[in-house]
């Protein structure tokens, strides 16, 4: 029997998953231990205090890791470091630490889908700011076109992203979205700039930003969730007064009710199998014409989609079919990761 290990988070949780009971607690570890079992899989779950980094114990192993989205996002720096030093240990960390650290990370997961996204695709442009400053030095030396679409690296149903009509917006908002010095600190840089001549001072705003290119008249996209050869879509609509679809909460359709353009499942399919995970989370946009991967996550995603489908799409011998969804949320996850291993 092959022996897996799973790492939750300090509540003992692993995984996301809709609807969970209790609240926010993750996959029903007891049904994962089941379902893997089925595929000759045995499943330790481990809390990150009790991971010792050794080659002797970790060297070959495989292991599952879990992320967060509390607030400040600390704790999940603290499980990239967890999957960092196990991967150092020679452990088989699915997904891998890149792709952990891309999770609630839009500059990242921008960086890393445009170098592996195929030619199916239009790429949208895109530039990652450090700050403000930077911002500012970016649009004195470069032509920006807008409308953009101005996002923080972190947040998710659409928060934390803006639609930018011209430049004065642009610095507007990026400066009431930065979290900003202390009075303190920013006294301390005026007399160090005083006192040393030549000094520039350390920037008063702290966050970092992603520029992306503006896709117009969409009126909705897609949610798109892969595990192993499985697709499961979800339609969402784009309100009227509004630009984003995701927590848009409105016209809703999954499976073979999402109008999805389905030349793309194979393109969708091809990018995930670029990426080397056992499942995946898209955001997808289509104007007609050509097809958009606006973000994507190999983890920690939300699962709403399958639970509410009908219906998904399977690969079978190159070709997609309808198929009846008959799978909980810890069936299809097991299923992706079992043949995943498997293969590998």
């Amino acid at each position: 029997m092959i022996k897996v290990f799973a790492i939750t988070d300090y509540k003992g949780h692993f995984g996301s998953k809709w609807l969970s009971s209790p609240y926010r607690s993750g996959y029903d570890q007891q049904k994962l231990q089941d379902y893997f079992k089925d595929y000759g899989i045995s499943i330790e779950f481990k809390r990150p205090i009790n991971i010792h980094f050794s080659k002797e114990e970790w060297g070959g192993k495989i292991v599952l890791m879990t992320s967060s989205e509390e607030p400040g996002l600390e704790y999940k720096t603290h499980i990239e470091d967890l999957a960092y030093g196990l991967e150092q240990c020679g452990a088989h960390v699915i997904p891998r630490l890149d792709l952990i650290s891309a999770n609630e990370n839009k500059i990242r997961s921008a960086i890393l889908q445009n170098l592996k996204l195929n030619n199916s695709f239009r790429i949208l442009d895109y530039t990652i700011l450090g700050n403000y400053e930077e911002l500012c030095h970016y649009l004195n030396s470069e032509q920006q076109k807008y409308p953009c679409i101005l996002k923080k690296p972190q947040g998710s149903k659409g928060t934390g992203v803006y639609l930018i009509n011209d430049m004065k917006e642009l610095k507007q908002i990026a400066r009431k979205i930065s979290s900003k010095s202390k009075i303190a600190e920013r006294l301390k840089e005026k007399i160090r700039r005083k006192k040393h001549k030549g000094y520039i001072e350390n920037s008063r705003y702290k966050d970092r930003f992603l520029l992306q290119e503006f896709v117009p008249k969409l009126q909705c996209d897609w949610k798109v969730l892969i595990y192993g050869t499985c697709i499961y879509i979800l339609r969402r609509n784009i309100k009227s007064d509004d630009f984003r679809a995701s927590g848009s909460g409105v016209g809703y359709a999954a499976g073979s009710e999402s109008e999805f353009p389905l030349a793309y499942l194979e393109s969708l399919y091809q990018f995930f199998l670029e990426l080397k995970v056992p499942n995946l989370s898209i955001d997808f946009g289509f104007d007609g014409k050509e097809g958009f991967i606006f973000e994507f996550q190999a983890l920690y995603f939300g699962t709403s989609t399958q639970f509410k489908s009908k219906d998904y799409y399977k690969r079978n011998d190159g070709k997609w079919i309808v198929k009846q969804n008959e799978f909980d949320q810890e069936q299809i996850f097991v299923s992706s990761i079992a043949e995943f291993i498997q293969e590998k």
